[in-house]
């Protein structure tokens, strides 16, 4: 069974991912914060189950409310579709409540968080982890679950308080260019939380290592360095296995687009230098602001000028496209961008 998982973008939400990661061997994950996003993500999961070759398919959503009609959306491609696909929703958020009565792969309970409810369904229904591990996923469970329903006086608040933290500050992978690599960086935060489960003053060993943590998982195969030149490092080397389908061009000038990037200067910098051939590194963000960096090639200022409106200095402009809408896959981002340097350009 190959396993399709959305969730939240909160530790609830990728509490829910850690712990079907234990316990699937073939799976593919997703996340989502509400709106138009659960539409693009249901989507996603749609085109690659018709895609793949497996016996059967799973479709697990947690920590996600649904509307009627996206509910109404898993249920037309489950008819329509010639793969076998079974569906489950596990969630705890009240508001779903109207859609629970309506579809009976809608699970609903308001007294647990979505990561309790899923440890449980999954140790209920698959083959997980040795008892020892289990132990320790159970702790870390309670913690995130007493953290979600806000149990002030449980002993594992603290510490999930602090796992909350550390995964809504793990912004050093970017989650629209490198999704997975973001979740397994989430992943890896978690992961090393479970190394305090057991200790004294838990939430405070934890929170004092977490620096340490995410320079751990950086740092891969490069010497030590702060943890700002180790993202930096870390994300030309993903832009870098990425060019085929990152590169963008301005007449006979190449470059790279990034999505939601921020703050580019040390990354774009560290680009340029490493790929001569490459004249401009572009951000884009989801209101359509534009961070453009250049390495003496290019006059990126006179670029944006011309193309977005904008303006800056031969090596360092900025512009926004006026007409931008928030777009949640970056192949979509990048055609809207190359588009418009065509026309204006």
């Amino acid at each position: 069974m190959k396993l399709h998982h959305l969730s939240h973008i909160d530790l609830d939400g990728y509490g829910c991912q850690f712990l079907s990661n234990q316990f699937f061997k073939d799976s593919s994950y997703y996340n989502s914060n509400y709106g138009k996003e659960v539409v693009a993500r249901l989507e996603q999961i749609f085109s690659n189950i018709e895609q793949e070759n497996f016996e059967r398919f799973l479709i697990l959503i947690t920590d996600l409310n649904l509307t009627t009609n996206e509910a109404e959306m898993i249920n037309q491609f489950i008819s329509q579709s010639s793969k076998d696909v079974d569906v489950q929703l596990l969630d705890h958020h009240a508001t779903g409540s109207d859609c629970a009565e309506l579809f009976k792969w809608y699970f609903l309970d308001t007294e647990r968080s979505a990561t309790k409810i899923t440890f449980e369904w999954l140790c209920k229904n698959f083959k997980g982890p040795q008892k020892k591990r289990l132990e320790k996923l159970k702790e870390l469970v309670n913690s995130i679950d007493s953290y979600d329903i806000w149990r002030e006086e449980d002993k594992g608040f603290e510490f999930g308080k602090v796992c909350s933290k550390s995964l809504n500050e793990a912004r050093e992978i970017n989650r629209f260019m490198f999704d997975d690599m973001h979740r397994i960086y989430k992943f890896h935060i978690l992961e090393s939380a479970l190394n305090y489960i057991k200790k004294d003053n838990r939430h405070i060993k934890l929170d004092s290592s977490i620096h340490k943590i995410k320079k751990e998982f950086l740092k891969n195969s490069s010497e030590d360095d702060t943890l700002e030149n180790l993202t930096s490092i870390y994300l030309i080397k993903l832009l870098g296995d990425e060019l085929e389908n990152i590169t963008i061009y301005y007449k006979e000038h190449k470059g790279v687009l990034t999505y939601s990037l921020g703050s580019i200067s040390v990354v774009a910098n560290g680009f340029l230098k490493k790929y001569k051939d490459y004249d401009f590194f572009m951000d884009i963000s989801p209101r359509g602001a534009l961070s453009i960096r250049a390495d003496g090639e290019l006059d990126v200022g006179n670029m944006s000028k011309t193309i977005f409106g904008g303006g800056g200095h031969p090596n360092a402009a900025g512009g926004k496209m006026s007409d931008f809408k928030e777009s949640f896959l970056y192949s979509e981002v990048k055609s809207r961008v190359q588009n418009i340097i065509i026309q204006k350009g």
